[in-house]
């Protein structure tokens, strides 16, 4: 898919998840250049699910995605996915195609996106 060009308003919400890396500081200093970003500070790490989740509360737009912060899922992707999203898609997921996780993780992801195929690719295959 080509990168479409958009004028749509980002709504910047960080989740931190009560990781002690001084995270916080750095998303508050974001927060200061950019007044209107929002940032949630949980009591402790819930895990990023539960994070996810959080930050879910606080959106006031007409979509969403989530990403982590540690660049895992590259922002990069974001014009790529809001462009499908525009054509129509209702559900846009990316899906790692190399992992340099633990055994047990890549075989816990390769069960998660074969549920998301059984249950989500059948609505999006008709709109992609």
């Amino acid at each position: 898919m080509k990168l479409i060009e958009s004028n749509i308003a980002l709504e910047l919400i960080f989740v931190d998840d009560g990781s002690g890396d001084d995270s916080f500081v750095e998303l508050m200093k974001i927060k200061q250049q950019r007044s209107e970003t929002r940032v949630i500070k949980l009591t402790r790490n819930f895990g990023a699910v539960q994070a996810s989740k959080k930050g879910c509360h606080f959106v006031t737009g007409d979509c969403f995605m989530i990403l982590s912060a540690d660049l895992q899922d590259p922002p990069e992707l974001i014009p790529e996915m809001v462009g499908y999203w525009k054509q129509g898609s209702k559900f846009v997921i990316c899906c790692r195609s190399t992992r340099e996780d633990p055994w047990l993780s890549k075989l816990l992801a390769k069960f998660y996106y074969k549920l998301i195929h059984i249950f989500v690719d059948k609505i999006i295959l008709g709109r992609v």
